[in-house]
């Protein structure tokens, strides 16, 4: 076809080694089995399919989720009570997950436990997992804060989205509420903060 004057575009997977070559297409954009040996590892052979690059370069995830990750994924959904069906994760720092999400804004850095989007993208979920029984409605100060952090700065993150915050106690999933003022009270003490851990 290309011979003919036709314009080849390949996209998705192809048994072509190696793996990016072009295989007689004008075009080609690669998504690879998530379960195959990329050498992701090995930095200077590591393999990144169009899927790993989109993801990238939106700020979404460092990889697309492996076959391996996808049974955690759906399990992980679970433990906060959301349905897999509707959620996929964008990261995790837990459990071993292979992409943690890292949050950068309004002057913050963090690294929930996890984070999750639903599949119209409309909703983005960040999850906190405690280690201790809820007892009975108590949530600390340190717990409210430091979601309020995490939703404030996703809310920067994903503009016109819904954010949501939950916190997996032992015993039970508790929806964690957003409070502009109160986030806005916590930024300012920021100087405050760095100047005592300097100190």
């Amino acid at each position: 076809l290309a011979d003919a004057g036709y314009h080849c575009v390949n996209s998705g997977k192809m048994h072509i080694n190696p793996y990016d070559a072009k295989g007689g297409f004008h075009q080609r954009f690669f998504v690879e089995n998530k379960d195959r040996p990329l050498f992701l590892d090995e930095h200077p052979r590591a393999l990144y399919d169009e899927w790993d690059k989109a993801l990238h370069a939106r700020k979404l995830a460092l990889l697309a989720p492996r076959r391996s990750s996808a049974a955690r994924a759906g399990d992980l959904c679970r433990s906060f009570g959301l349905d897999p069906a509707q959620y996929r994760v964008l990261g995790a720092d837990v459990g071993g997950y292979p992409t943690p999400f890292s949050i950068r804004a309004d002057g913050l850095i963090g690294r929930p436990d996890a984070v999750f989007i639903s599949n119209d993208g409309g909703v983005v979920v960040v999850g906190e997992i405690k280690s201790r029984n809820h007892r009975g409605g108590e949530v600390t100060d340190y717990e409210r804060f430091q979601m309020l952090l995490y939703l404030g700065t996703l809310q920067t993150r994903f503009h016109g989205q819904q954010i949501r915050g939950l916190l997996r106690y032992r015993d039970r999933v508790v929806a964690a509420a957003f409070d502009e003022k109160t986030y806005r009270r916590l930024l300012s003490l920021r100087s405050d903060c760095l100047r005592a851990h300097a100190g």
